[in-house]
C-alpha cells in the first residue's frame, strides 16, 4: 500500500538528484521514470541510491536504461526493497536533443 509520492526530480544533465528522507526503514521504493525529447533519439540511465549518512551512497538494484526514438515519452517502474534512511535518483547519463528525464519515487509497505 503506497504511503505517498515524493517530490519528483527533473534531469537534463547527468547529476544526482536531491536526497530525500525516508519516513522509516525497511520499506519499498517504486521509481517511475519518464523520458522525453524534442526530436530524434534520446537515452538516459538512472540509478536508485540509498544512504544512511548523506555522504556515502549505494546502488539499490541495477541501473535502469531508457531509450526512445521519435516518440513522445517512455516510462518504466522499478521496485527496490529499501533499508536506508535517505535515497535519491541519480541520472548517470542522458543524451539527445531536448532530452529530459523526470523521476518520481513512491513509498510503500
Amino acid at each position: 500500500m503506497p504511503r505517498g509520492v515524493l517530490t519528483p526530480d527533473t534531469f537534463t544533465t547527468a547529476v544526482p538528484g536531491a536526497a530525500k528522507q525516508a519516513p522509516d526503514m525497511g520499506i519499498t521504493i517504486t521509481l517511475t521514470a519518464v523520458l522525453t525529447c524534442s526530436s530524434g533519439n534520446c537515452s538516459a540511465t538512472v540509478r536508485v541510491e540509498g544512504s544512511n549518512d548523506g555522504a556515502n551512497w549505494f546502488a539499490c538494484g541495477a541501473d535502469q536504461v531508457f531509450s526512445l526514438a521519435a516518440s513522445p515519452q517512455s516510462a518504466a517502474i522499478v521496485r527496490n526493497p529499501f533499508s536506508f534512511s535517505q535515497y535519491r535518483a541519480n541520472c548517470t547519463a542522458i543524451t539527445g536533443t531536448g532530452a529530459q528525464l523526470v523521476t518520481t519515487m513512491a513509498i510503500g509497505a
